[in-house]
């Protein structure tokens, strides 16, 4: 078996190989390792180092099966040098995109291109506490979680905002008779057996809570809904925004930038039948569904080009709670369904000291926090992140 020091030594070579300096790698190992951690035992237990051993491990796991995804699925990963040479990669004249037709392609932002694509709900992440005095609220592993657990409390996290939405005033999208029924009078485990049926598996996200899902995720709440945008310099900006800052702060919190980009095209009434023919299961019990939310109803969605994906599948209540990333989702079904020749999905990196200079070019673009949040605090906001431009 490889003792820690040997993981420790391939993790800090493999991060220096991606362009951090030793200390900001020696950084990251340790806050990888602290958080799992965090995610697999108890503040009283001791880090021995066994299971300092078995965090280094599991952090070189992911890195191996991050490499043997890209190697073999029909991702294709960009790495660009500039953010002018990024734009222009991105454009919709460019050679990616340049044959597309509007809205073909969906995009997704993240400042970290190290992190897996992967719904709030499904990370650790504040839920509350069905089984607490006073339903507090504290974070949520569900790594740890059976799926009976885990949609309880997402449950319970839906109930408690659609019912503070409702005595704020706001217009709830979704909102029926029989989601007022669901949520009123009832404990978590009425509540969780008047959903399921009081089967021992079932369908979630169910289509009913998918408006007021969208609703509150847009709102802060986490879901199992994961943001994307037709708009690829939107994108672009969620990226750069976050990554910008921590550059300008002189914080290692990551190498890499990325904006992911998935041609929608013909997929989605594919992937039903992709997992039906290699699950065995129906159609509507495992797929992945796109769901826009009525711009009326959401500006910042609207002015965002906004819309989610959420992967509906059957679970069964007793068993742990699978947190595949979307990227591998996404690949499996590229992979057993697309020709070779054609490309459906790309990511395209640039170097997190790019950033500032990505986020004034997209501010010349007419892309910023202003754009993207209307309203008076969007435009103070929009101000302040100049600091974060490129001197």
């Amino acid at each position: 078996m490889n003792s820690p020091a040997n993981y420790r030594e391939k993790l800090l070579e493999l991060y220096k190989r991606r362009g951090m300096s030793e200390e900001a790698a020696n950084e990251h190992i340790a806050k990888l390792v602290a958080l799992y951690m965090l995610q697999n035992y108890s503040p009283e237990e001791k880090c021995s180092p066994e299971k300092t051993e078995e965090a280094l491990a599991h952090a070189w796991r992911e890195e191996e099966a991050r490499k043997k995804r890209e190697e073999t699925s029909r991702l294709a990963a960009v790495d660009i040098d500039s953010a002018a040479d990024f734009i222009d990669a991105i454009s919709p004249r460019g050679s990616y995109f340049h044959i597309s037709e509007p809205g073909e392609w969906l995009f997704r932002g993240q400042s970290n291109d190290a992190w897996p694509m992967r719904p709030t709900a499904l990370r650790p992440a504040l839920l509350p506490d069905p089984y607490s005095h006073g339903l507090s609220w504290g974070v949520s592993n569900p790594d740890s979680s059976t799926n009976d657990e885990q949609v309880i409390k997402e449950l319970v996290a839906l109930r408690e905002f659609y019912w503070r939405a409702d005595r704020s005033g706001l217009a709830i999208p979704g909102d029926t008779l029989e989601l007022r029924q669901i949520f009123t009078g009832r404990d978590h485990h009425e509540m969780f057996s008047s959903v399921t049926g009081g089967k021992e598996d079932y369908d979630w996200p169910q289509p009913r809570f998918i408006a007021l899902m969208a609703f509150a995720q847009h709102h802060g709440l986490p879901t199992r809904l994961l943001d994307w945008t037709r708009n690829v310099y939107v994108a672009a900006y969620f990226a750069a925004r976050e990554a910008a800052s921590w550059h300008m702060a002189s914080k290692k919190e990551a190498t890499h930038l990325s904006v992911w980009a998935f041609k929608r095209s013909h997929a989605f009434e594919s992937f039903d039948r992709f997992f039906r023919r290699n699950r065995g299961e129906p159609q509507d019990h495992d797929d992945i569904v796109e769901h826009s939310a009525p711009g009326a109803t959401n500006r910042n969605l609207h002015a965002q080009e906004g819309l989610f994906l959420v992967h509906r599948r059957r679970l069964v209540g007793k068993n742990k709670v699978q947190t595949t990333p979307f990227e591998d989702l996404i690949s499996d079904y590229i992979n057993k369904t697309q020709s070779a020749a054609e490309r459906r999905f790309y990511k395209f990196r640039l170097k997190i000291s790019e950033a500032p200079k990505l986020l004034y070019e997209l501010h010349r673009l007419g892309i910023d926090y202003a754009s993207l949040f209307p309203g008076g605090d969007g435009v103070t906001k929009s101000l302040m992140e100049r600091a974060w431009w490129a001197k």
